[in-house]
């Protein structure tokens, strides 16, 4: 929230919106006993949210956003689609489930992460190149007569950590 609140103005915050409430022995910190007709708090995110509702939002002080790194991905990841577009080539997005054996093309099989109930055989792993959903794609359309087929993706692989 951006600003100190006493711990004895939050435990009384919490008692009167029917919460229990036990010290710990972290500074700071207590454990709350939520009412079984709260179903809107489940996480600490919804405290903290219906500590500042009950202060009132208007007293508590206002501050601007810092600006994140993420920002600067997406403009460049703008600039590089605005140029292949202005090159001709068309933005595919595929799935992010691939088929083992294409992906095994690609990756060992210990790097590869396997979905546990996949709605299908050939969408049982998830990607680890974008290069099968591109190849499949490029297929698929020369296939039906398109001679002249440029296709790009910008997305997210997946592999096990180690």
């Amino acid at each position: 929230m951006g600003v100190e609140i006493k711990d004895s103005e939050v435990i009384q915050i919490l008692k009167n919106l029917e919460m229990k409430t036990e010290p710990t022995k972290s500074k700071g910190k207590v454990l709350v006993s939520i009412p079984s007709w709260r179903f809107d708090i489940s996480i600490e995110v919804d405290l903290i949210e219906e500590v500042a509702r009950l202060i009132g939002y208007d007293k508590l002080p206002s501050s601007s956003l810092t600006p994140s790194n993420r920002k600067k991905v997406d403009s460049l990841n703008q600039n590089v689609i605005s140029s292949l577009v202005s090159l001709g080539y068309n933005e595919v997005i595929t799935y992010s489930f691939i088929d083992e054996e294409e992906a095994s093309l690609f990756e060992e099989k210990d790097k590869m992460i396997f979905v546990q109930n996949p709605i299908s055989q050939n969408m049982s792993v998830m990607r680890t190149s974008l290069l099968p959903g591109l190849l499949n794609t490029f297929k698929y359309n020369f296939n039906r007569g398109e001679e002249s087929v440029k296709l790009f993706e910008i997305g997210s692989t997946f592999l096990k950590r180690e």
